[in-house]
């Protein structure tokens, strides 16, 4: 009886060790399979990314060489547009701008009253004859009533515009050129590209005259001193701003510079009569 007992829960137990074989087997089987499937989804997945690197290392390559390309068409663009406003400033050569004429003072017939009025405002010209090709007011930005528009004036020769010019400046030493009770000032012409350029040292100009330095201005929008001796240039306001703060912090009480004030009639040096 007891063999027979025995017997029986050998059997049983061999049975149930087959079944949870079995079902052991089953599961791992299940899990197998699951996870062959997920590394072949991990593995496709992994592919689409290292493609997608590709792609963004290719875009990177791509973007900067097209930064470059950009770089390079900017500085085209500057070199070409410097050279335009040069060609421009050219052919401005012998202009001068009248600022501060009353509107309608000219009358009908610009040339033949500015002919005879320059040597009435500046003396120097009275031994002079000025020869004016054509005269004009300019109608862009809209001026005070008092003062009209901005009159630009064409001189036969480069001559006669510096000494149009060189007598405003030294006029200006001893009071305003005045028209009646309106003030005058004659400028050089140039093109909106290098008038901004030059516009730029506006703020530094009016600091650099607050602080006792003298300078010029040459063209196209060079600002030139001398100091101690050694000749400075300064092809940009920030540059003048250093040079303006160093001098201040250096060597307040010894401020001995030699310039050339053109303020505001600036001169050309560098300019020759074609």
């Amino acid at each position: 009886m007891a063999d027979a007992i025995s017997l029986a829960l050998t059997k049983q137990q061999d049975t149930l060790e087959e079944v949870v074989r079995n079902a052991v087997h089953i599961a791992m089987k299940d899990v197998t399979q699951c996870m062959q499937s997920l590394t072949a989804e991990f593995q496709s997945q992994m592919a689409i990314v290292r493609r997608l690197f590709d792609k963004v290392d290719n875009i990177q390559r791509e973007t900067r060489g097209l930064k470059q390309d950009v770089v390079g068409c900017k500085s085209d663009v500057s070199k070409f547009q410097a050279k335009l406003a040069e060609l421009e400033d050219r052919e401005r050569h012998n202009n001068v701008r009248l600022v501060g004429l009353a509107p309608n003072r000219e009358g009908g017939d610009a040339i033949r009253f500015l002919t005879e009025m320059l040597p009435k405002w500046i003396p120097s010209l009275s031994n002079r004859l000025i020869e004016i090709e054509r005269a004009h007011r300019i109608y862009g930005q809209q001026r005070s009533t008092k003062t009209g528009r901005t009159m630009i004036f064409k001189v036969l020769r480069y001559q006669g515009r510096q000494s149009i010019l060189d007598g405003a400046r030294e006029v200006s030493k001893r009071g305003p050129v005045l028209d009646g009770e309106n003030r005058l000032k004659f400028f050089a012409d140039y093109s909106a590209y290098t008038s901004q350029r030059r516009r730029s040292f506006a703020d530094t100009r009016k600091e650099l005259r607050a602080s006792g330095i003298q300078y010029f201005l040459i063209y196209p929008a060079t600002l030139h001193d001398m100091h101690n001796g050694e000749k400075l240039s300064f092809s940009s306001p920030q540059e003048a701003e250093e040079f303006r703060l160093q001098i201040a912090d250096t060597s307040r009480a010894k401020r001995q510079l030699t310039f050339g004030d053109v303020n505001p009639y600036e001169m050309d040096t560098n300019q020759t009569d074609n």
